[in-house]
């Protein structure tokens, strides 16, 4: 990761944007320190189950449709804060992807917005793993719970944590308070984003044969997501940083040092 250092007594350098992440969203890797995490990757599949996936635990491995980006291009790239933007498609659904590092902080931020346009599909955010991780910690409602690598798409609630099969290695986390579903093998880890059945599907019924038929999730959707790469990670913390991204400050003091200008 690429810190901003200080210069002199009040100044710091911009951000290196291009030492915390690559150049494309499509292909590159996010680096903190010695360590690294492959950026992630959108993957849409067909997904012909009803409204509720009755009777299927798991969605395919094979093939994807992945987006087609065009070039980044850098925003900000200031003492704080350095972000940059990618446009893309998959599919029929438009893409905008921003990423963004800061300095003095050991993670990295995405802000995914989704257009989605697409029937019966489903779309998710893909975690390829530097080595293979047995289990997890994700967050559920009231905690947490401790969980194998099956498969097995399972309920998710604002964050998970790989564990590593290593001693002393970097823990992989992830904060995704926008995102309520993922599944994960020992070699990646699989956020679902969006799905498109038909409303009220039901199985043995035929989808779509009806004219008023109203597909699921269209229109656009916002995703945020911070990535760490740290030994000392813990449930706690997690829970603190997806607090944090849920509950933002409503209200700012601006005015500190200002001098007083009217008496009352």
């Amino acid at each position: 990761f690429s810190e901003g250092d200080k210069v002199g007594a009040n100044k710091r350098r911009p951000v290196g944007v291009d030492g915390a992440f690559s150049n494309t969203f499509a292909n590159g890797n996010i680096t903190f320190g010695r360590a690294y995490l492959d950026l992630p990757r959108l993957q849409m599949f067909e997904d012909g189950t009803d409204t509720w996936s009755h009777q299927v635990d798991r969605y395919p491995v094979a093939p994807p449709v992945s987006p087609l980006w065009n070039e980044a291009c850098t925003v900000d790239y200031g003492p704080l804060m350095a972000s940059k933007i990618q446009n893309g498609r998959i599919g029929d659904s438009l893409l905008i992807a921003e990423i963004r590092a800061y300095a003095e902080e050991k993670f990295i931020d995405l802000y995914l917005t989704v257009h989605w346009r697409e029937t019966r599909k489903i779309l998710k955010l893909v975690f390829v793993l530097p080595e293979k991780s047995p289990g997890r910690r994700d967050g559920t409602m009231g905690g947490e719970v401790v969980r194998t690598n099956s498969g097995k798409e399972l309920p998710l609630r604002d964050w998970t944590l790989l564990d590593t099969v290593t001693a002393n290695r970097p823990l992989y986390g992830v904060v995704c308070p926008d995102v309520f579903a993922a599944d994960a093998i020992s070699q990646r880890l699989r956020l679902t984003l969006l799905r498109s059945p038909y409303l009220a599907h039901h199985d043995p019924f035929i989808a779509g044969a009806h004219p008023r038929g109203v597909i699921a999730d269209q229109g656009v959707h916002t995703f945020r997501f911070r990535f760490f790469c740290r030994p000392d990670l813990t449930p706690e913390f997690l829970e603190s940083q997806a607090r944090m991204m849920n509950c933002p400050p409503l209200i700012a003091d601006l005015t500190r040092g200002m001098p007083q200008t009217v008496n009352l």
